[in-house]
């Protein structure tokens, strides 16, 4: 059995440089499947429609949503179809390192109102009142993790969200059997469990949290089926500038 005491160090065939556009739509293509099995982008939503909400009450202008790691940038086109529907004012935008995901991401959403753009997050400048991160902070390294925290804190104007793994034996083994089971592309198949192995305990979280020394948001770390930690920041109202 696999030992899950700490953080795998192991490097994700995705994170290898190198890849055809081929393999990673392909990849990407699966993951977005996986990412629907397991109900992660109906738990985005909420979040989404829950900010915009309470932005609201405190701005007239649109909301501006940054996805970090976008990846094939279906969640970006979900919550612009909801949008839509509840007309909401909102203004998308994502930020990848990936220069295939851009070429992915206008393919399948051709008439999406989003900015796709490719580029390192921590040295972003424009700050944004929502910043999403999914499935990304566990790529990184505990020195690049504090950094991330920083630049979330430093770039989000009202909250943030990171929604990633919990490190556990059950999703690490559940997962081998789904993408198996559902002939998930290699890639998927190989970096779905390691991604688990890479994932978080709860103190973890917090450590990461007390290390960003962020006193102008008000933190939250909520569980979800299955096995997934959403970390949410909401800045202090008399912090807001909006």
């Amino acid at each position: 059995m696999i030992d899950l005491a700490q953080r795998s160090q192991m490097l994700e065939l995705m994170d290898m440089p190198d890849h055809s556009i081929e393999e990673w739509r392909a990849c990407l293509g699966d993951i977005d499947r996986l990412n629907r099995w397991t109900g992660m982008y109906s738990q985005i939503l909420r979040f989404v429609e829950a900010a915009y909400l309470r932005f609201r009450q405190s701005s007239t202008r649109p909301m501006s949503i940054l996805d970090v790691g976008y990846g094939s940038g279906e969640l970006l086109a979900m919550i612009e179809q909801m949008a839509k529907r509840k007309n909401y004012k909102i203004e998308l935008c994502g930020i990848d390192l990936n220069p295939w995901a851009k070429i992915v991401a206008n393919e399948r959403n051709p008439q999406a109102s989003i900015r796709f753009q490719i580029g390192d997050f921590l040295k972003t400048e424009e700050p944004s009142d929502v910043v999403i991160s999914t499935l990304v902070s566990h790529h990184l390294n505990r020195e690049e993790l504090n950094e991330f925290y920083l630049a979330l804190n430093r770039l989000t104007s009202f909250t943030w969200l990171i929604h990633d793994l919990h490190r556990h034996f059950i999703s690490y083994y559940g997962l081998k059997v789904i993408t198996k089971l559902g002939r998930l592309h290699p890639m998927v198949r190989n970096d779905g469990p390691l991604s688990v192995a890479k994932g978080f305990r709860r103190q973890e979280l917090q450590q990461l949290i007390d290390a960003s020394e962020a006193s102008s948001f008000e933190f939250n770390i909520k569980w979800h089926m299955p096995f997934k930690y959403q970390v949410s920041a909401l800045r202090r109202q008399h912090e807001l500038n909006l």
